[in-house]
């Protein structure tokens, strides 16, 4: 039976530490950046607990909520280019619906004399002089339009 040199033994020993060294390194770091993009998730715009949107909207006059369930990276993505270039930041805030229970769909349908299936997903609700004007469902098709719908509600 043929022997095997210890150098041999040595280098798979250096291989294997070397391998474990940069799988721990690279976890370390993927986990490292998926808690920064967490953190900077919709961070251009001020969120709002849901028990404030009644005073967000006595208090904004005119303005624009952004309500989403963070399920749509793409839809996110372009709402956040649209508000950002069109310097609509100021007038808009976040409310993130994972937050949120039946009740304030149920509170918000009643108050603002809206159907509840539109307060379904992304929305985008456009406030204009204290009411709420217009809700608008956020899926692929329609974000495409959504610069020129804001546009029209704010020219009016």
């Amino acid at each position: 039976m043929r022997k095997i040199p210890k150098k041999n033994y040595i280098i798979a020993i250096i291989f294997v530490t070397l391998t474990l060294l940069a799988t721990y390194i690279l976890a370390n770091t993927y986990l490292d950046v998926k808690e920064v993009e967490d953190k900077e998730y919709m961070n251009f715009l001020s969120q709002i607990m849901p028990e404030e949107l009644d005073n967000f909207i006595v208090e904004s006059h005119d303005g624009m909520i952004y309500m989403t369930d963070n399920n749509s990276l793409y839809i996110d993505k372009v709402v956040k280019k649209v508000i950002v270039s069109n310097d609509y930041v100021k007038d808009t805030v976040y409310i993130d619906l994972s937050l949120v229970d039946d009740n304030f769909y149920n509170t918000l349908s009643s108050k603002y004399n809206i159907s509840r299936e539109k307060l379904k997903g992304n929305n985008l609700v456009i406030i204009k002089n204290q009411k709420i004007v217009k809700v608008i469902n956020l899926n692929e098709e329609n974000v495409k339009r959504l610069k020129k719908i804001i546009k029209n509600f704010y020219e009016e």
